[in-house]
């Protein structure tokens, strides 16, 4: 979920060539922090709803703003969520959740994304605020591990929505269905 080697972020502003972003000091201290608290608290939601068993599956639905894994013996878990962005395997195109079309997501369900852009608006932190990013998969968990502490989120989840197309979400507090 995090990895905390060298950050390759870069701007590609509406197709232009990518650019290797900036990233201060601060933005490097926000994203060590980010990556240490998101993870750890991930990993032991992870083992305590079991999220990593095999056999189960995960819904989300948009308009309730609940996410549900349901495990092989049934049992379900379920929480509020965020959807943080959208990563293209191949391209490495990120696209932050506040800039995906309103079809696929909610304003509510977009809110880590938004507090995260306007964190970095406050702070000056260009990958927050840039609707379009190149990078890998790593640097998408690290933006999502960003986003999801900003926002107050316990848990950071990514899943493939078809072919090549991942989407990482912000997720919690979790609670057994019953």
């Amino acid at each position: 979920m995090c990895n905390h080697g060298a950050n390759a972020i870069y701007l590609a502003p509406d197709g232009t060539e990518p650019v290797l972003a900036p990233q201060p000091a601060d933005f490097t201290a926000l994203l060590r922090d980010a990556c240490t608290e998101v993870t750890d608290s991930s990993v032991a939601l992870y083992d305590a709803f079991r999220i990593s068993d095999p056999g189960g599956r995960w819904d989300m639905d948009v308009e309730a703003g609940l996410f549900t894994f349901t495990h092989a013996d049934g049992a379900r878990c379920r929480a509020g969520f965020d959807i943080i962005g959208s990563w293209i395997e191949g391209s490495g195109s990120w696209m932050w959740g506040w800039a995906l079309p309103e079809t696929h997501i909610t304003i509510e369900t977009r809110q880590a994304a938004d507090t995260a852009r306007a964190y970095g608006r406050a702070h000056g932190f260009q990958p927050l605020t840039e609707r379009m990013l190149a990078v890998p998969i790593e640097e998408a968990w690290h933006l999502t591990n960003i986003a999801a502490r900003l926002a107050g989120r316990p848990m950071v989840y990514s899943a493939p929505v078809n072919g090549k197309v991942r989407l990482f979400f912000a997720i919690g507090p979790l609670a057994w269905v019953h």
